[in-house]
């Protein structure tokens, strides 16, 4: 039987280097992202990006401008915070 073949994918440019481009997936799943759930979004991302230099990638907002969720990158880490 041969090996099942994984499927590749394409990368977006990314806020930490600028590449992006096709790769093969090394996992028939995708890589886990820490998500850390907060009762100020906003305030934490404030927070991340003082003290830990984050740079906000994605950002999800209410209509009354409220965030609601952020992909935030830091030291080419990936990681969300909701609220």
């Amino acid at each position: 039987m041969p090996a099942a073949r994984l499927p590749s994918i394409t990368i977006d440019p990314s806020p930490v280097d600028g590449k992006g481009g096709t790769a093969i997936m090394t996992s028939a799943l995708p890589p886990a992202v820490p998500c850390l759930t907060v009762t100020d979004a906003a305030d934490a991302i404030a927070f991340y990006t003082r003290v830990f230099d984050a740079v906000p990638h994605r950002l999800e907002c209410l209509p009354d401008g409220r965030v609601l969720a952020a992909d935030l990158v830091v030291g080419g880490h990936w990681f969300t915070v909701s609220g």
